[in-house]
């Protein structure tokens, strides 16, 4: 299960990546990444460059990005950020005790069996009849483990953090399947809808948010949750 956690670097061509660099409201520090993107990336296309997996291992340390930077003519600087930006589409891991709602009691028990962020939980948990022995061996009830396991699909979504995955739980996208069988204007009504009366009146998303989680989340490997 482990290779299905996140994306597929080999199958994440570089026409996506550029795509979504085009259209996305990048951090300040990386709005560089935008200035002429087509001849940067022609550039990478004509090294022999077709997915994100490729651009990845041919600049994976300094050397090979220097190396890679003076052969062919790109600057080191835009390649170290489109590095940083591109591992930042490969889904992190979150920490349990770090998603709102979680009972402390709850998160001891799994910390004491090895489970501390959302990737443990979901390779292990994944199948129900795992969850289910869990609850017996140490006399839970099953249910939270279930909404954990809901909550640990929904993180695998790269721009998805713990509190927006309690917020995507709330208003019922319990999956990364779910999250994508609507569109990002529709998600973006019903989740502005929501915080609008709830406790995270103050949380900000815009269209552009829910865009960038939609476009990442189709390049996921999918996946059934056993509910």
């Amino acid at each position: 299960m482990e290779e299905k956690f996140t994306i597929n670097t080999k199958t994440f061509s570089l026409k996506r990546l550029k795509h979504i660099l085009e259209t996305k409201d990048l951090l300040p520090g990386r709005v560089i990444l935008k200035e002429n993107i087509d001849q940067q990336f022609n550039i990478l296309e004509s090294a022999g460059l077709k997915s994100m997996y490729d651009l990845l291992e041919a600049i994976k340390n300094k050397k090979r990005l220097a190396n890679f930077a003076e052969e062919n003519g790109i600057d080191i600087e835009y390649l170290t950020i489109l590095k940083r930006e591109a591992a930042s589409y490969i889904s992190k891991p979150a920490r349990i005790k770090d998603i709102p709602g979680m009972d402390k009691e709850l998160v001891g028990i799994l910390e004491e069996n090895g489970l501390k962020n959302s990737k443990e939980y979901w390779i292990k948990m994944f199948a129900k009849k795992n969850r289910e022995k869990f609850a017996v061996d140490n006399n839970l009830n099953s249910d939270c483990l279930t909404e954990l396991i809901m909550l640990c699909d929904v993180l695998r979504m790269a721009g998805v953090g713990p509190l927006f995955a309690r917020i995507l739980l709330d208003v019922g996208l319990d999956s990364a399947t779910k999250f994508l069988s609507f569109t990002p204007e529709e998600t973006f009504r019903i989740v502005t809808a929501y915080l609008a009366d709830s406790d995270y009146a103050n949380v900000k998303l815009g269209l552009k948010d829910m865009v960038y989680c939609f476009e990442l989340a189709k390049e996921l490997p999918v996946v059934d949750l056993e509910i």
